[in-house]
């Protein structure tokens, strides 16, 4: 796909917003190997820690949502986040010192930060068609096997940190590490 020069992290960020918005993203992966499903406590965009909420809680252990709307501790030390486990979840909570904070999980921050990259938007930006970028979308869909070399043009640019953000980000989603 011919991009225009720079333009590449709004490729990225339009694939990643539709993925996100059709849920054809890999599930299982971002669940067992992101911290996608991680708290953000808003106020401070941290995320949460448990010990902030539960004085009793382990040290380095942070809160996901269960799919029920309960919060409960999470250590990365685990094996990954279960389906019960809600990947776009947020709402209030008070920490263990009565004070009320606002939160939102990692993932659906991200799904706010991809709403802008329309594909009229991004077309505008990348001039690229919107017919090739439907396509393009099309190849991220349902995991499948991709390759990616860093480092060759995108990296190159000024705003090279970004664009590999969004680049490893959309390949997260995919599932495609390793693949």
């Amino acid at each position: 796909v011919p991009v225009r020069p720079g333009a590449d992290a709004a490729l990225a960020m339009g694939a990643i917003r539709h993925l996100l918005q059709t849920s054809s993203f890999d599930d299982d992966f971002v669940r067992r190997w992101t911290n996608a499903p991680l708290l953000v406590d808003r106020a401070s965009g941290q995320l949460l820690r448990a010990q902030d909420l539960w004085a009793s809680a382990e040290a380095d252990a942070y809160v996901v949502s269960g799919a029920n709307g309960l919060l409960r501790p999470y250590s990365t030390e685990s094996a990954g986040a279960d389906a019960d486990t809600a990947l776009f979840a947020q709402g209030q909570v008070a920490d263990q010192h009565g004070q009320w904070r606002d939160y939102t999980s990692v993932l659906a921050l991200l799904k706010a930060h991809g709403e802008p990259f329309t594909m009229q938007r991004v077309s505008e930006l990348t001039w690229v068609s919107e017919d090739k970028l439907d396509a393009f979308n099309a190849l991220f869909m349902h995991a499948p096997k991709l390759a990616y070399h860093s480092w060759t043009g995108v990296g190159q640019h000024t705003n090279a940190t970004q664009t590999e953000r969004a680049i490893a980000t959309l390949y997260a989603l995919t599932g495609a590490c390793d693949k």
